[in-house]
């Protein structure tokens, strides 16, 4: 090819590259504003919503979207050129959000928040969760896993946990994922490893009772991590104390 024929085609390439480049930041917009309307709609179906609770509830839920879209779909550039608007509305319906580290450090804070009526509970003489057996509020705080797997709105928690009166639902949903948090107990503190297997079992159990076998599992691994978790870290701070004494 000699310069001139060279100079004209790259002049044009690059003129077709202009065009395609203004062309593509329109799509970009199109596709990124779909991607979020789908994810926002399908939020709010599942926590069986029309609207956001409030500023601070979709704020969380558009950054995870965000997040996801720029993790999952932005990179596809190929592929987002490509598709048609119906194959790329059911691309984008397939792609599910993680909520969960979400939901999991808004738990824990709720939590805090409400303080210490979850310690010195031995007489129980309060109102909140009186459904409970005595003694077992306590447990409320490894909840999480069960609750978010099940798919209790973590608003709907806060109101809860804020003296709102639960529905017969919710006390037999809060009872069950504490039930778990006994049993997943049981299997760490037990004497013998009959004892933890059985204790395990029924923990697992329990939570099939709501849940599926897979998701059954996953949920009292993940409560029974978080247990340790928390007495390690209490018995490592013991023995921090000790060596400061």
């Amino acid at each position: 090819m000699k310069k001139t024929q060279w100079a004209l085609e790259w002049r044009r390439l690059h003129s077709q590259t202009k065009i395609n480049f203004m062309r593509s930041i329109d799509q970009i917009k199109a596709d990124y504003n779909l991607f979020i309307d789908i994810q926002i709609a399908k939020y709010l179906k599942t926590v069986n919503k029309d609207s956001f609770s409030n500023d601070s509830e979709a704020r969380t839920v558009i950054e995870k979207v965000i997040k996801t879209y720029n993790e999952i779909i932005a990179p596809e550039h190929l592929k987002l050129d490509n598709l048609t608007l119906s194959a790329k509305t059911a691309w984008f319906n397939s792609i599910e959000v993680n909520y969960e580290e979400d939901y999991d450090t808004r738990f824990i804070e709720t939590i805090n928040i409400t303080g210490n009526k979850f310690e010195n509970t031995e007489n129980d003489n309060y109102d909140l969760f009186p459904f409970l057996e005595e003694g077992l509020l306590p447990l409320i705080i490894f909840t999480g896993p069960a609750l978010r797997t099940y798919g209790l709105p973590i608003e709907r928690f806060k109101k809860l946990l804020g003296g709102e009166e639960p529905t017969e639902i919710e006390e037999d949903l809060i009872t069950w994922a504490v039930d778990i948090v006994f049993y997943v107990m049981g299997s760490i503190f037990e004497d013998t490893k009959k004892a933890k297997k059985e204790s395990l079992n029924i923990a697992i159990e329990i939570a099939m009772e709501f849940l599926n076998e897979q998701d059954s599992k996953e949920v009292v691994n993940e409560i029974k991590a978080q247990i340790n978790d928390t007495f390690e870290s209490e018995e490592e701070s013991k023995a921090k104390k000790r060596k400061k004494k």
